[in-house]
């Protein structure tokens, strides 16, 4: 019986092994994410005004959130339906942002929340480049 060999874009679906170019971009990726946290700092240390409209509508969903589960009504959380003028987002972000609230100043602990997510979502995308082989 011949071996079919599994390719994935064309391309050997085997795994490259480590070179400079996989540290290259590790390292590419690492000055990324403190270039970002060194702005959002300074960002933070500058900026006076309060939250926009729509961060200041993801807080109160937040806050809605952080309501629900000190009084332990998950069924709340899971149902809710946002007013119109904002789109229904997954509650697993508003539940994120729910820990910003323990800091004394919410709004801008939540600009730290969403820097995690960038770093988790640039770290996936260098992931799934390196499943693929690109």
């Amino acid at each position: 019986m011949a071996r079919v060999k599994r390719t994935i874009l064309g391309r050997s679906a085997r795994r490259p092994k480590p070179s400079s170019l996989t540290a290259w971009a590790l390292a590419s990726l690492a000055a990324l994410l403190a270039w970002q946290a060194l702005e959002l700092g300074r960002y933070i240390r500058v900026e006076t005004r309060p939250p926009s409209w729509d961060q200041a509508n993801h807080l109160e969903v937040a806050w809605k959130y952080l309501g629900w589960l000190h009084a332990g009504q998950l069924k709340e959380i899971w149902t809710y339906t946002p007013n119109s003028s904002i789109p229904p987002f997954p509650p697993l972000y508003h539940l994120s942002l729910t820990l910003a609230y323990l800091s004394a100043k919410p709004a801008w602990a939540a600009l730290w929340v969403n820097w995690f997510y960038l770093a988790f979502l640039a770290a996936s995308i260098l992931g799934i480049g390196w499943e693929c082989g690109l």
